[in-house]
């Protein structure tokens, strides 16, 4: 199962920002703020970490030039993929999470320019092999109390995504930011948000 919303861009440039803007990003940060205090209660929730690519990008690889008009911003797009537990002897343990994490390096040599950092100018990505960010969540609720629950609670889906990336500043977010939350069943979730600039080219 698979669900995907936008969240549009939460984070303009303060330089760029009028009242009327800046006030609106006070509140947006506000809420993520009482939005995170209540997830922190509710799982046990990593603080993320960043994953580089397993081997350095060549000097002349290291500037991506972007084609795409950048007026409609540089905000994220989630994805969450579902995995309910179908073996009893499976289970989600530091050794699966290393190995994770390992494949996210590798697989960022290959697509390096999502390791890197949008310019100052947005015209341009820096392929600097910063990284991306990944955490993990230990949900305390079985993953079929959300899939059947009935009407869908979809105030829960938020939690399942790795929300923080918006917060970042727009000329220091990761273009990709991974989350891995384990429910109490056994089964897991895998989501991320992408930056929307970055799609074409994935």
């Amino acid at each position: 199962m698979i669900t995907s919303v936008c969240i549009e861009e939460a984070h303009p440039s303060m330089s760029q920002c009028g009242a009327h803007e800046l006030g609106h990003h006070q509140s947006i940060v506000m809420w993520m703020l009482d939005y995170l205090q209540v997830f922190i209660r509710e799982c046990d929730h990593r603080l993320p970490e960043f994953i580089k690519p397993s081997s350095s990008t060549p000097p002349h690889l290291q500037t991506l030039r972007l084609c795409l008009d950048q007026n409609g911003g540089l905000g994220h797009v989630p994805i969450i993929l579902y995995y309910p537990k179908r073996d009893a002897n499976f289970n989600v343990n530091e050794k699966l999470i290393n190995q994770l994490k390992d494949s996210l390096s590798e697989t960022l040599t290959l697509f390096y320019p999502l390791a890197g950092r949008v310019k100052d100018d947005g015209l341009s990505i820096d392929c600097n092999d910063e990284g991306i960010l990944f955490s993990t969540t230990r949900v305390n609720c079985d993953m079929a109390e959300l899939l059947t629950a009935q009407p869908p609670n979809l105030l829960s889906l938020p939690r399942l995504l790795p929300v923080y990336v918006i917060l970042d500043p727009r000329d220091k977010a990761v273009q990709v930011a991974i989350q891995l939350n384990i429910f109490a069943c056994g089964g897991f979730v895998i989501s991320g948000c992408f930056m929307r600039v970055m799609l074409w080219y994935i």
